[in-house]
């Protein structure tokens, strides 16, 4: 655990500052060598910033992990608790919500 800090605060650093310096460049990019509209440029760097952003967090998920878990350590989770896992998802989803009605008087 020695040094975990300064790691952290490194990859802090990187996931916060590394999408932004590449989106910059993207848009200079964008601006002088494909002469993109100003509209598809916001486009294409919204799609690179959150595209290094997810990049950048996994690194740092992958830099910061402690090491595997050991057997003995890992919660036994039986087949109905992988379904109930496994059904989450969908069942959190906005379009599995029922839709409210709203009466206008």
């Amino acid at each position: 655990m020695k040094g975990c800090r300064l790691r952290l605060i490194g990859m802090g650093i990187v996931t916060i500052i590394g999408p932004i310096s590449v989106a910059a460049v993207t848009a200079r990019i964008a601006k002088d060598q494909f002469n993109l509209r100003s509209g598809d440029r916001f486009d294409m760097v919204m799609l690179v910033v959150f595209g290094t952003a997810i990049v950048l967090s996994l690194l740092a998920l992958f830099r910061l992990r402690q090491g595997w878990i050991a057997e003995e350590a890992k919660r036994r989770v039986g087949s109905p608790g992988n379904i109930v896992l496994a059904l989450k998802p969908a069942c959190a989803s906005p379009s599995a919500m029922p839709k409210k009605r709203l009466e206008v008087l």
